[in-house]
C-alpha cells in the first residue's frame, strides 16, 4: 500500500472511530438519563408499521423495519407522540388501540422512548466495543503497513 493511502485510511478509521464514539455516547448518555430521571407510563398504540430506516442499502434498495407510533399523556394531561422502532417479535404482538410502556423526562416529554427499548440499550455496548475492537486491530495494521514503507 503506497504510504499516502495508509495515511489517508489511517484518517479515516480515525475520523470514523471518533464519530462513532462521540454518537455512541450521545446515545448512552440520553438512555442513562431517560433511566435515571424518566417518569414511566402506559401509552396507546396508535400504529404499528414498517417505516425506512436508512435511505438506501449497498443494492440501492430501501430498507424498512418494525416501527410503533404511540401518544401518552405527561403529569400534567397534556398529550405528546412517540415512534419507536422495534423487534419483529415485538410487532407482533402490539396493535393500534393496545398499549406500550413508555418512559418520558418530566422536564421535557418530548423525550420519551419505550420503556423495553431502554432495557435492550444496553446490548449495544458489546456491539460498539467490538466495532471499536476491529477498529483498532484495522488501524494497528495500517500503522505497520505504514511503519514498514517509511523504513
Amino acid at each position: 500500500m503506497p504510504k499516502g493511502q495508509a495515511i489517508g485510511a489511517i484518517i479515516v478509521c480515525l475520523v470514523i472511530g471518533i464519530g462513532s464514539f462521540v454518537g455512541y455516547q450521545w446515545l448512552m448518555q440520553r438512555y442513562e438519563n431517560l433511566k435515571e430521571n424518566g417518569v414511566e407510563t402506559e401509552a396507546t398504540i396508535k400504529k404499528v408499521f414498517n417505516k425506512a430506516r436508512v435511505q438506501r442499502d449497498a443494492q440501492n434498495r430501501v430498507q424498512y423495519d418494525p416501527c410503533v407510533e404511540y401518544s401518552f399523556n405527561d403529569q400534567k394531561g397534556n398529550v405528546f407522540n412517540g415512534e419507536q422502532f422495534i423487534s419483529e417479535d415485538a410487532k407482533k404482538s402490539l396493535h393500534p388501540g393496545g398499549t406500550v410502556k413508555v418512559t418520558y423526562l418530566p422536564g421535557n416529554p418530548a423525550e420519551n422512548q419505550t420503556t423495553q427499548s431502554l432495557e435492550w440499550g444496553s446490548g449495544g455496548t458489546v456491539f460498539v466495543g467490538v466495532v471499536y475492537g476491529v477498529m483498532g486491530l484495522c488501524s494497528i495494521g495500517i500503522i505497520v503497513n505504514v511503519k514498514n514503507l517509511m523504513t
